[in-house]
Parts: C-alpha cells; sequence; structure tokens
C-alpha cells in the first residue's frame, strides 16, 4: 500500500536543486581543502575532488573559469576554492561550482582587499567623475616601475613604434615586496613634485595575488588618487584587477596597451592628413577648372571681344546731346533776334540808351541761363561718361591679365576656354598682362 504523493527521481533533484537556489549561503562559499582526481578535458572544463579528513565533495571548473588560472592544482595541494554549489540533476548529485582558485592563505588577502576596496570606494576614490583624461599629444610619458622589468621594455617598445618623438622618463622602484609601497609613493609623489611629464604609467608585469600585492596597498592607491597628473595603471596581464585600476584616470590591461593608451600612433594621424590633403588638393582643383570654364564664358562675351563697342554707342550719344543743344541754341538766338527786329518800330528805340541798358541786362540773364544749362548738361554726360568708362576699365581684359590670368587664343584667333578643338601641332598664342607668347602644342593632357 503506498501512502501520499509519489515522486519521479527527477521531480526529487529539481526539489532539491529550488531549495539549494533559495538558501543565499550556497550562492557565494569559499571553500578549502585538498585537491584529489584533478582532470583536465580536451573541452577545457576541470573536474576534481576537495577533501579534507572526514569528506569529500565533487568540484566543476568550466573553461571560462579555468583559462584565468596561471598554474593548475595538482593533487595533494591545499587550495581554496570560490563559488557555489547546485545540483547536477542527471546523475542526482550535488556539486561545486568553482569560479576561483586560490592557495591557502589568499583567502584572507582576499578578505583585506574587499574590506579597503569597500572602504576606499566610499570615500569617492573610485568615482568616474574625479577621472582625468588623458593628454592628446604628450611630450614625455612618466614610468614608475621596476628598471630591469618587462614592464618598462614594452613601454618603450609600443611607444617608439608609435611615436619615436615622445620621451620616457623612468623613475625605478621596488614592485613586490615590503620596500615596493613606499618607492611606488614616493615615485608618484616625485614625478608630481617636479611635474616630470604629461602622463604616467604605474604597473608592473604579471603574476601571483602576492606579487601583485604591493599595488593593493592603500597609500599607493591614495597617491594614486591624489595625483595631477593623469595615471594609467598597468598591473599584470589583462585578468588581473588591483586597487591601484581603481583609482587610476586610465585601467590598462597591460604594459603595452598603457603605452598605446598614452602615446597616440603618428602613423595613423599621418595617413589621416594625407588623405585630407588630398581631399582638399582635389577641391582647389575643381573649383579653379570651375572658375576657368566661367572665366573662359565670360572672355567669349562681346565687350570682351570688341571693347571699343562699349563706348560707340555712348560716344553716339554725347554727339547727339550736343547736336542738339547747338540746334536748340541756335533756334533760341534766331527767336530772340526776331523779338529785336519788332521792337525796333517801339517806342524805345526813340530812347536808345533805355532799350539798350534794358536789352543788355536782358542778354547778360539770358547767357547766364545758357551758360548754366549748357554746363548741367555737360557736366551730365560726362559724369555719365566716366561711369561707363569705370565700368569698362573692370571688364577690360588687360585688368584681368594683370590679376595673373591668360588669355589663349586658338588656331583661328578665337578665345579658347577648353581643350576642346585643340590638338597637337597646333599654333596658339597666349596673352600676358606684359605681352604674349605664341607657341606650338606638344602634347595634350585631359583632367
Amino acid at each position: 500500500m503506498i501512502f501520499g504523493k509519489v515522486f519521479t527521481v527527477s521531480e526529487v533533484n529539481l526539489s532539491l536543486k529550488e531549495l539549494i537556489h533559495k538558501d543565499s549561503t550556497f550562492a557565494n562559499l569559499q571553500i578549502q581543502g585538498e585537491v584529489s582526481n584533478f582532470r583536465r578535458y580536451a573541452s577545457g572544463h576541470c573536474y576534481f575532488n576537495l577533501k579534507d579528513g572526514k569528506g569529500l565533495i565533487k568540484c566543476v571548473m568550466f573553461k571560462g573559469s579555468a583559462q584565468r588560472l596561471k598554474k593548475l592544482p595538482r593533487d595533494g595541494d591545499q587550495i581554496v576554492g570560490v563559488g557555489r554549489i547546485d545540483v547536477y540533476e542527471r546523475d542526482g548529485i550535488y556539486q561545486f561550482y568553482v569560479d576561483m582558485l586560490m592557495p591557502v592563505g589568499t583567502g584572507d588577502l582576499m578578505a583585506a582587499y574587499e574590506a579597503l576596496k569597500q572602504k576606499l570606494s566610499a570615500e569617492g576614490l573610485f568615482d568616474e567623475v574625479r577621472k582625468k583624461p588623458l593628454p592628446v599629444s604628450p611630450r614625455i610619458v612618466g614610468v614608475v616601475t621596476s628598471a630591469d622589468g618587462a614592464a618598462i621594455r614594452d613601454v618603450i617598445q609600443v611607444a617608439g613604434r608609435r611615436d619615436s618623438s615622445v620621451k620616457i622618463r623612468l623613475y625605478p622602484v621596488k614592485v613586490q615586496g615590503k620596500e615596493a609601497p613606499p618607492e611606488i609613493v614616493e615615485g608618484i609623489r616625485f614625478m608630481n613634485r617636479h611635474n616630470l611629464c604629461d602622463v604616467l604609467i604605474v604597473g608592473r608585469g604579471g603574476g601571483s595575488m602576492e606579487d601583485l600585492w604591493a599595488f593593493n596597498d592603500e597609500k599607493v592607491v591614495r597617491a594614486i588618487a591624489a595625483s595631477k597628473i593623469p595615471i594609467i595603471s598597468a598591473v599584470g596581464h589583462e585578468i588581473d584587477f588591483t586597487l591601484s585600476d581603481f583609482a587610476a584616470d586610465k585601467r590598462a590591461a597591460t604594459p603595452s596597451q598603457a603605452a598605446e593608451f598614452a602615446v597616440p600612433d603618428r602613423r595613423r594621424d599621418m595617413a589621416s592628413y594625407e588623405k585630407l590633403d588630398l581631399r582638399l588638393k582635389k577641391a582647389v582643383t575643381d573649383r579653379l577648372s570651375a572658375e576657368r570654364q566661367r572665366l573662359g564664358g565670360v572672355l567669349q562675351r562681346p565687350v570682351f571681344r570688341y571693347p571699343e563697342r562699349l563706348t560707340q554707342g555712348q560716344s553716339q550719344r554725347l554727339d547727339q546731346l550736343v547736336q542738339s543743344f547747338s540746334a536748340s541754341f541756335s533756334r533760341r538766338l534766331e527767336r530772340e533776334n526776331m523779338r529785336l527786329m519788332k521792337l525796333q518800330d517801339h517806342w524805345f528805340f526813340r530812347h536808345p540808351d533805355i532799350f539798350v541798358s534794358r536789352y543788355e541786362d536782358h542778354l547778360t540773364r539770358l547767357n547766364k541761363d545758357l551758360d548754366l544749362h549748357f554746363r548741367s548738361a555737360l557736366s551730365e554726360i560726362q559724369q555719365r561718361l566716366k561711369e561707363v568708362t569705370v565700368k569698362l576699365q573692370l571688364l577690360d581684359p588687360q585688368k584681368v591679365l594683370e590679376r595673373g590670368y591668360t588669355m589663349t587664343e586658338g588656331p583661328e584667333g578665337k578665345i579658347m576656354s577648353s581643350l576642346v578643338g585643340i590638338k597637337e601641332g597646333d599654333v596658339i598664342r597666349t596673352y600676358f598682362k606684359d605681352g604674349a607668347l605664341t607657341s606650338i602644342v606638344s602634347k595634350k593632357e585631359e583632367s
């Protein structure tokens, strides 16, 4: 007889899995033990056991996490694993899924690391708003690192390849051990105190957590944060993170990458400049070609080909005005003479002195009026002629030639604005401001 609900095997395994997931204790564990039966498969995944004198737990470390290991553990090693507990439903077993492996003792370092990280973060030392931008064109790059390490060689090599004019200024320090932190701090302060560089690289090559610990020192981190010179942190390899990385203005995965961040690649800039130069030259050439075509079209206008025609009409108009004025003046004199003849029988001929006096006054006024009228008309004509002359001078081909342009006649004496119509062997004549040049076309090049 069966009492109560009957579970399947998979339902039990799933229920156990859900129970473990509900307990946050199993989500982030640090377990210490001895490694046994360690195996790494072709897939990159690692399988092993952690045991002590009373028990054993199966462990899995997948490829992504295993790639971060600088050294694979061996059977018998005492290690601390960081990860989570979960149920492998197919086999009905629980396993420790390991994200990180550290030698025994490293757990204390990690605890100290996390405590200091939280403290400095709460003070705002890691805030993005306080980070300074790197200089665009540094002249001097400072480096605080070991004088005989790979880091300085990498920086010099990469910087020299990108821009050989940039100087490298080294402040040699120890990069591990108890003496390293105060030397690194003094190096950063010395560079700032004497303003010895435009950007500062602080770092070293890779190593274990203990090797890199100097860059987790509180005084080093505070010195980096207080630096007036922008600092690039380059500690270890890509997978290594130190508190100096969080405090620096820029974090580089390696010293070589730090040099790439600090020194612009002039070769790339030169290639960009050359492209812009070609574009500019092409734009100028196209504009000049368009303007030459416009000039050729203007020079084909009658006013340039026959400039004398511009004044012929005005001269004829002037002649007409002078003739009209002369005729008008003659008619006026004639009318006055007729009046004089009619007045000869008038009473004042009996008093010639009165007549002469009055007539002289009238004639004087008439002459003044005629003179003013003539001067006004002549002034208007002269002003119009002056305006026409100025316009003609502006359109004078000789003025165009004096501005540095030339004018070319083809074989038939036609002003040419294009290569169309000209062939090799043709005789052409080119006009300059001070003369002309006759030449034979030996080669024709079309753009």
